[in-house]
């Protein structure tokens, strides 16, 4: 009997050791770990498992209320606080979840679950309860949260939907695109609340999703206030990993606006297309109208004024009719209003008192009025800085309301408008024109051929007479060097025989002499003259240093007795006529050695530059002569226009118009710049490759 008894007591102990170790086993595996708290006495003793989820070896736990608080999260430390007094003294029943900081740093979510033992005074005496490490779930519930607040922060749609199409989630998103609340939503068949337009029917899209991932494509939906708005929808089948439920995730996306701004570009493509090619204004104002309905509006007027500021008969064009009874003025008050002050008006949306001030008539108003407008622009529209008209756009049945952007579209038609009604006033006009030059043109005809034969005979006169001019101013200057060469001859001789008789008759036998040989200087500065012309020769390929330093060479004398300096620079080669090049730097060389200061002698400096395209080639004569007052520029390169008297300095006063005649034979232009008794540059410039290459000759 005894062994018998003791038999079962060790069964019963070997029971109770195992069903020990599987409830430390459930523990471990299931992160739980229990707890019993003496309140009287302040003593807390905890199993190994609830030690290990602390990050405490067996022992290490301070064994009372003090040591757990100094493991709870400091954030969290308050509240687990008093759930746990109000489970003490109110409810028996301890409940919450909290953080607590190991000793390795590591941040744990614990739930605590627990109750509150009485004694027989019904005064608190011990709490009993398990804690459970939840944090896996916690950083799955704050994840999901955080993905919820993003989809609720999204300004794309969120839905989700079942089988049937009934809302089953709907975000802050689809809020604002739609205008029903979450609450307002739950539970409606949404094709139905939407009134959508599929591009396949619901049960093919749902049929499809069966055997691909996604369905992409675009959707048309009514918004609560009745306008319509396109969307870019993404569908994706979801299913349930736990209960295998299906459901649907439907991600909209309202692409209106980029709908719209395409239509814009569209349209303000085809309507520049159809006024480029309008001949008359009528044609242009009629084809924009109609190709704004329907694409920015459901009605669509043009009013325009006349010459006289009065409205002129136009079309209203509306899908449902070709046109209006005339447009019998007065204006519409806010058109009227538009084209006096030159401003755009827009109207969002359309009030009674509007629409009475956007119709001319009482059948304008009354049609628009049935078709429910909701919205309206008018933009005036100016030619030449002048007020033409306007055109008014009306949105009715699409429930369209305007916007800043749509009234920017308008005001770029309104300008182009603008532009086709100029072209239209240039072809008028240039057909006018066309029509009278053509009648000129011909009255010219006759003019000319009348004048023709006329003018053909002045030309040949006019040839003989230069040719006989050169003959002539050739002829005689051989003449009259004769005479002058005996006057001389015998006034040289009338000199040697006699002059020892001639006393007071020497003087005037001098000044006879020299008048001679005045004369027949300007004889020879003539011939000079005319030969630039006459005795002209082809151009060729000029070094401009050998034909400097033939002029210094020929200029020597004067050098000598002026006592004076030439410097020239490298210059460049040219097309010219080397004999006429040679006589230019003579003479300005010359002159600047001529019209040298008293006691000072002269300094000359002859450099160039080349540069420009064609080049040009810049060649300056520079002194420190006496210079002179530029307000006479013009007078020294004249003939026999001179600034000093024959008694001051020698010379004819020829020199400078040779100069000025051999520049302009080369296509180039001479000018000077200077000031009294400060010196002078002379400037010529020259084509270093002339267009032509002149190759006339002289008698």
């Amino acid at each position: 009997m005894e062994k018998s008894r003791q038999s079962s007591t060790e069964k019963q102990l070997e029971q109770f050791k195992y069903e020990k170790e599987r409830m430390a086993f459930a523990q471990q595996v299931g992160s739980i770990g229990t707890f019993e708290w003496d309140l009287q006495r302040d003593i807390n003793i905890w199993t190994p498992e609830l030690e290990a989820l602390y990050g405490l070896q067996p022992g290490e736990f301070g064994g009372d209320y003090a040591s757990w608080l100094t493991w709870v999260h400091p954030e969290d430390k308050e509240q687990a606080n008093a759930s746990l007094q109000d489970a003490i003294h109110n409810t028996g029943v301890f409940e919450t979840e909290f953080r607590i900081i190991r000793p390795d740093k590591q941040v744990r979510w614990l739930q605590a679950k627990g109750h509150v033992l009485y004694n027989e005074q019904k005064h608190p005496e011990r709490m009993i309860g398990v804690n459970i490490d939840i944090t896996e779930r916690k950083e799955g519930e704050i994840q999901l949260a955080r993905q919820a607040a993003l989809l609720q922060a999204s300004y794309d749609a969120f839905i989700v939907h079942d089988r049937q199409n009934r809302v089953l989630y709907w975000n802050r998103g689809a809020t604002v695109i739609y205008g029903w609340t979450e609450e307002e939503i739950l539970g409606k068949t949404l094709y139905q609340v939407l009134n959508t337009q599929f591009p396949i029917p619901l049960d093919a899209l749902y049929e499809l999703l069966e055997t691909e991932p996604t369905w992409e494509g675009e959707l048309l939906h009514t918004r609560r206030d009745g306008s319509r708005i396109v969307v870019a929808s993404r569908w994706s089948r979801v299913e349930d990993p736990h209960t295998g439920e299906i459901s649907y995730l439907e991600v909209n996306r309202d692409i209106t606006e980029q709908k719209r701004t395409l239509e814009h570009i569209h349209f303000l493509a085809e309507a520049s297309k159809q006024l480029v090619t309008a001949k008359t204004y009528q044609d242009a104002l009629h084809s924009t109208a109609q190709s704004a309905v329907p694409t920015i509006a459901d009605w669509c007027r043009v009013d325009l004024l006349d010459q006289g500021n009065l409205l002129e008969r136009l079309t209203i064009v509306h899908p449902d009719i070709s046109a209006s009874a005339p447009l019998d003025p007065p204006l519409a008050q806010l058109a009227e209003k538009a084209i006096r002050t030159g401003k755009s008006i827009l109207n969002p949306r359309i009030s009674e008192q509007h629409l009475r001030e956007l119709t001319r008539n009482e059948q304008e108003y009354q049609w628009l009025r049935e078709q429910g407008a909701v919205s309206s622009m008018i933009v005036p529209f100016t030619v030449q800085n002048e007020a033409a008209g306007a055109i008014t756009f009306v949105s009715a049945k699409a429930k369209r309301s305007y916007s800043e952007v749509d009234l920017a579209v308008a005001e770029e038609l309104a300008s182009r408008i603008a532009l086709a009604l100029e072209k239209v006033r240039l072809l008028k006009q240039t057909q006018e024109f066309n029509a009278r030059l053509e009648q000129l043109v011909l009255e010219r005809t006759e003019e000319l051929a009348r004048s023709y034969e006329k003018l053909r005979q002045v030309n040949t006169e006019l040839q003989q007479s230069n040719q006989e001019l050169q003959e002539f101013a050739y002829v005689a200057s051989h003449d009259l060097q004769e005479p002058l060469r005996k006057i001389q001859a015998f006034g040289n001789l009338l000199e040697e025989e006699y002059g020892s008789k001639l006393e007071d008759g020497k003087a005037y036998l001098d000044r006879m002499r020299n008048a001679a040989g005045r004369m027949r200087r300007l004889i020879n500065d003539l011939l000079t003259f005319s030969r630039v012309t006459t005795k002209a020769q082809p151009f060729t390929e000029v070094d401009l240093n050998e034909i400097a330093q033939d002029a210094l060479d020929n200029l020597e004398t004067r050098l000598e007795e002026t006592r004076g300096k030439v410097e020239i620079e490298k210059l460049p080669t040219i097309t010219a006529d080397p004999s006429q090049m040679q006589q230019i730097l003579q003479n300005l060389i010359g002159n600047a050695l001529k019209f040298h200061k008293r006691d000072v002698p002269p300094r000359v400096k002859v450099y160039a530059e080349v540069s420009g395209d064609p080049p040009i080639c810049k060649l300056y004569v520079e002194d420190n002569g006496i210079g002179f007052d530029e307000k006479y520029l013009d007078r020294i390169f004249t003939v026999f226009q001179r600034l000093h008297g024959r008694s001051e300095y020698e010379g004819t006063g020829i020199g400078l118009a040779v100069v000025r005649k051999i520049v302009e034979r080369h296509g180039g232009i001479i000018t000077a710049k200077s000031a009294h008794g400060e010196g002078a540059t002379f400037i010529v410039m020259l084509p270093v490759h002339p267009k032509e290459n002149p190759s006339d000759g002289g008698n």
